[in-house]
């Protein structure tokens, strides 16, 4: 109860504070952000003048999952529960989206030209992370002689076991390593006691996690210091893995040129499952109702985006609009909001590309195999190696989906109002990332009556 009161006085207050620290509202005439937080809803820890050492009891490798948001909330988990164990933290590269990786082999074998996974230190800061707590990068382990080879993986869902693939995919091997499970675990002092024995013995311990050390580590974390060693470290690490500097001036760039450093809004659109894209893509789909409930977990989504977005923006006066989506239904965003008098600003792919090279080839990928195997009829053996040869001449640098999502995060960060989606993991990264930053949580927001009405069973 009187946690309760404190926060109601709290969004009461004329004061823009959270715990009596006061926070400045976004400074968009600045043209972008410190990497380095300086104004935070939680007392940092200090950073250090220099890297910090390797701690002695080990090392933890993050086994991540899924999307790249998905990884990186899996991966703060592991950072947290390195603080709290005493280990140093193996950081590498992060896995592109699914379709990318497709994209990226062809029979099995990686194309010329075409990534894999996004470098740790393209995406972070890995200076400023090494700074707060005890890291150090595959590369570095691997120049020093380490085979990759885990001598023990901790798990707490048999579930995800199948996510070791991921490790295989970055040349780290699970081969003779003892597989140690904690299927109940709240982060008490009591289980950290008996995790930090379980794995005393093994110097190379992979950690497969996602929001098994944290609740709700991917979206739906709560923003305020609990007490729980594990969450409240976790918002520690949030505060301290900053975005590289190529990407945090990447979107200062953006904001600068594309919204004129002026007032904005950032949403993220996100239509969920996958499925849900159809709808979007499909006008007439929208009034089927039976069609919404059987392929969207949020089919009112489309009916309220645009109302919800036009009320924030005229409210507090903001003059841009900055949206994050899927490419394939850009268009109909565009469509609806230029129907009630806004234009949307998207970072695109050709903004991506100019600046590092990136681009996304998934659909140049499967327009060339399709039309090689099934239109010119070419066995498929030659049409691998003719896609070789087409993606090595046709996109001679490294591309990636993925990274463009990383900086359409940044700039979302920089936004004077944030609406995100409840249902995805890149809003309660960005989420996470605002909090720490110390913007005022009522700056923070999620589209609200995106589910259907339940109807009365009287």
């Amino acid at each position: 109860m009187r946690l309760l009161l404190g926060f109601l006085v709290l969004l009461l207050s004329t004061d823009t504070a959270i715990l009596g620290q006061a926070i400045d509202p976004p400074n968009t005439n600045s043209g972008g952000y410190s990497v380095h937080r300086s104004t935070l809803a939680f007392e940092e820890s200090p950073e250090a003048p220099k890297r910090l050492p390797k701690q002695r009891a080990g090392y933890l490798y993050p086994v991540l999952s899924w999307g790249p948001n998905n990884q990186v909330a899996g991966l703060k988990e592991v950072l947290a529960l390195g603080r709290i164990l005493r280990r140093t933290v193996i950081l590498h590269d992060i896995l592109n989206h699914y379709d990318e990786q497709q994209a990226a082999l062809v029979g099995g074998q990686p194309v010329q030209g075409q990534a894999l996974t996004m470098p740790f230190d393209l995406v972070f800061n890995f200076d400023h992370i090494s700074r707060h707590q005890s890291v150090v990068s595959q590369a570095e382990l691997f120049d020093a002689g380490w085979d990759g080879a885990l001598d023990a993986v901790l798990h707490f869902d048999d579930e995800f076991l199948v996510q070791i693939k991921n490790a295989l995919v970055l040349n780290v091997s699970d081969t003779g390593a003892t597989y140690i499970k904690f299927p109940y675990f709240n982060c008490t002092d009591g289980e950290l006691e008996a995790l930090g024995k379980a794995i005393q013995q093994y110097k190379y311990v992979g950690v497969i996690a996602y929001e098994h050390v944290v609740q709700g580590a991917g979206h739906g974390v709560k923003l305020y210091m609990t007490g729980n060693s594990c969450h409240d470290e976790f918002l520690q690490v949030t505060a301290q893995l900053t975005k590289s500097d190529k990407v945090v001036q990447l979107a200062a760039a953006f904001r600068g040129q594309m919204l004129v450093n002026k007032s904005y809004i950032a949403v993220h659109i996100r239509p969920y499952p996958d499925k849900c894209l159809y709808v979007w893509r499909h006008p007439d789909a929208v009034n089927d109702e039976s069609k919404l409930k059987e392929m969207c977990k949020n089919p009112r989504l489309i009916n309220v985006f645009v109302g919800q977005t036009l009320n924030s923006m005229k409210k507090r006066k903001l003059h841009g609009l900055f949206v994050m989506s899927y490419p394939s239904i850009r268009d109909r965003i565009t469509e609806m909001y230029k129907a009630a008098g806004v234009k949307p600003i998207f970072f695109d792919e050709d903004d991506l590309e100019a600046a590092v090279g990136y681009r996304n080839t998934t659909a140049a990928f499967s327009f060339y195999s399709y039309t090689c195997t099934r239109v010119l009829l070419i066995f498929s053996g030659i049409c691998t190696a003719l896609t070789g040869a087409f993606y090595a001449s046709y996109f001679p640098k490294p591309r990636s989906v993925s990274l463009l999502g990383m900086v359409e995060e940044e700039i979302a960060l920089g936004a004077d109002i944030f609406i995100g989606t409840s249902y995805s993991s890149i809003t309660g990264i960005i989420s996470q990332e605002r909090y720490a930053r110390g913007i005022w949580p009522g700056h923070t927001l999620t589209f609200s009556k995106t589910s259907l009405p339940r109807r009365s069973t009287q």
